[in-house]
């Protein structure tokens, strides 16, 4: 019984650590900010498809859109 409350113990203070110390548990989406780029997307090993992404600004493309095609 000693063993068990011992490591639920450790387990809370490793999960309170790693919360407040700011360690980012998934990798950081890739920012987006441009249409630039938004069109590198899948086109360059920095922004693959398979990964997580945040937009940081709106994006206007309707002078690029033709570029988009």
């Amino acid at each position: 019984m000693k063993i068990i409350k011992l490591f639920s113990l450790i387990a809370i203070l490793l999960i309170a650590f790693v919360l407040m110390s700011g360690i980012a548990l998934a990798a950081d989406p890739i920012e987006i900010g441009s249409a630039s780029d938004l069109k590198q997307i899948g086109n360059y090993a920095e922004f693959p498809l398979d990964s997580d992404y945040i937009l940081i600004n709106d994006i206007d493309i309707t002078e690029t859109m033709l570029s988009f095609r």
